[in-house]
């Protein structure tokens, strides 16, 4: 992963004027529900916590780059602006587990860069942030909220493979999926992250009365589906588990009786918000467990 490597390229330019490129837009539950993710945890943690938290997203909101998030909860979409001018990072965003039901061959294995290495860099960097400078911390602690939720959509952690999605790139984690929803095409993949279409790229900063409806959403959604949860579930801090986990709901129920083209029935959609709003909150709960753990 060279986390350490990259943090010191970016300090020094390089890296932000030399590999600006495009890249995919995929972003993990949109920014709307990365920021529940955030919310969700925020809840759990004590006021101490939480201050501890925000000094993170202060400093990169005074000094940059993408100086759009006052506080740590809208410091969980960071990492999308980030993907969005430096490719290098897009990786970190997923791990291409292979779903090959008609056993194609040449399917790859997952790339070493990805979503559960670039959590485990991070969360080292975060323990022992007393060696890094301010803004390495910073960059860290702003990935790192933000794949764990990446890890938590089923899409992020799956590629079919068949005949119409080859080797050696599959369906993208179901970017190359068509299907119609409203009578409109959309990706598989933004019909998920974005929560079956109920949850949006927030725009940020926030005002105040946005705030609140995220604040109240996310004790909705902990309210709604917390109970769900084992102990047992959400103290497990296995991010390869999560990966497994957020595979086997996308073969379960994102691929669900789909092929490319499907029009999503009444009944997929409304599973796939139910799974997607529970993904966020176990999420949420988790992110609140390991935060806990790394700050106390």
């Amino acid at each position: 992963l060279q986390f350490l490597y990259f943090i010191g390229e970016m300090m020094h330019g390089k890296v932000l004027l030399g590999v600006l490129c495009c890249v995919t837009a995929a972003h993990g539950w949109w920014c709307e529900g990365h920021m529940l993710v955030a919310e969700v945890a925020s809840l759990q943690l004590t006021a101490d916590i939480n201050e501890k938290l925000q000094t993170y997203a202060e400093y990169l909101h005074k000094n940059g780059p993408f100086p759009q998030s006052p506080d740590w909860k809208q410091l969980a979409c960071w990492a999308d602006d980030m993907k969005e001018a430096i490719s290098l990072t897009s990786s970190w965003h997923f791990i291409n587990q292979p779903y090959n039901p008609t056993k194609v061959p040449g399917v790859p294995a997952p790339p070493a860069d990805n979503v559960v290495a670039a959590m485990e860099s991070e969360e080292r960097t975060l323990k022992d942030r007393t060696k890094y400078n301010e803004w390495e911390g910073s960059f860290a602690f702003a990935d790192y909220i933000h794949f764990v939720g990446d890890s938590h959509q089923p899409l992020h952690c799956t590629e079919l493979f068949s005949s119409l999605f080859p080797p050696p790139t599959g369906d993208m984690g179901g970017n190359l999926f068509v299907v119609y929803y409203n009578n409109s095409a959309t990706k598989l993949h933004s019909f998920w992250d974005s929560v079956g279409m109920l949850y949006d790229d927030q725009n940020r900063p926030m005002d105040a009365a946005q705030k609140k409806v995220l604040q109240e959403t996310a004790q909705g959604l902990v309210t709604t589906y917390g109970r769900d949860f084992t102990q047992q579930q959400i103290s497990n801090k296995n991010y390869t588990d999560w990966a497994a986990e957020s595979y086997n709901l996308a073969v379960k129920y994102a691929y669900a009786d789909l092929t490319n083209g499907s029009t999503l029935t009444t009944t997929y959609v409304d599973t796939a918000r139910t799974v997607a709003q529970m993904q966020i909150t176990l999420a949420g709960l988790r992110l609140a467990s390991l935060l806990q753990t790394i700050f106390a």
